[in-house]
C-alpha cells in the first residue's frame, strides 16, 4: 500500500507529514477567542463536542531545519488541518493543503504531528498551560 502525505503551506514555510496523522481538514470557520494568548494560537475549534486548539503555522517557531521563518498570514484559501497523535488533537490554520503521494521534494520539510503539536505546546506561555497543549481526544 502507498504511504499518502499532506502539504501544508503558511507563512512561506511547506511542510508534509503522513496522511495517517491527519485526522480531519476543515475550512476556516470563527475560532473562539483565548484572552491573552500568544500571537501563535489563533484560537479553540469546537468540533464533535471537543475543543480543539487551533495554531497558526505562520507564526510557530519551529525546530531548527523545519522551513523558513514566519510569513504572511492565511489568505482566502485557508483551512485547519486537525491533526491526531497519541490521542491528542490540534489544528493548524494553514493557506494550502494538498494531498500528496510523495513525502516532498526541494524547499518542503518532513515533519510528524507530534514533533508539531509539540512545536506549538512549547510555544505556549505558562498562562496558557491548557491551551497551549494539543486537547485529549475521545
Amino acid at each position: 500500500m502507498t504511504q499518502r502525505f499532506i502539504r501544508m503551506e503558511g507563512g512561506g514555510r511547506t511542510l508534509v507529514l503522513p496522511a495517517s496523522q491527519v485526522r480531519q481538514i476543515v475550512p476556516l470557520v470563527p475560532l473562539i477567542d483565548v484572552p491573552l494568548a500568544r500571537r501563535h494560537v489563533a484560537g479553540v475549534l469546537p468540533l464533535e463536542e471537543k475543543a480543539i486548539p487551533v495554531y497558526r503555522m505562520a507564526d510557530l517557531e519551529l525546530p531548527a531545519g523545519s522551513g523558513s521563518a514566519p510569513g504572511r498570514p492565511a489568505g482566502s484559501e485557508a483551512q485547519i488541518v486537525i491533526l491526531e497523535a497519541e490521542g491528542a488533537l490540534a489544528g493548524f490554520l494553514v493557506e494550502r493543503v494538498a494531498v500528496s503521494g510523495a513525502p516532498g521534494d526541494e524547499g518542503t520539510t518532513a515533519i510528524t504531528a507530534p514533533v508539531l503539536m509539540a512545536a506549538a505546546s512549547v510555544a505556549a506561555s505558562p498562562a496558557q498551560a491548557g491551551e497551549g497543549r494539543a486537547i485529549q481526544g475521545e
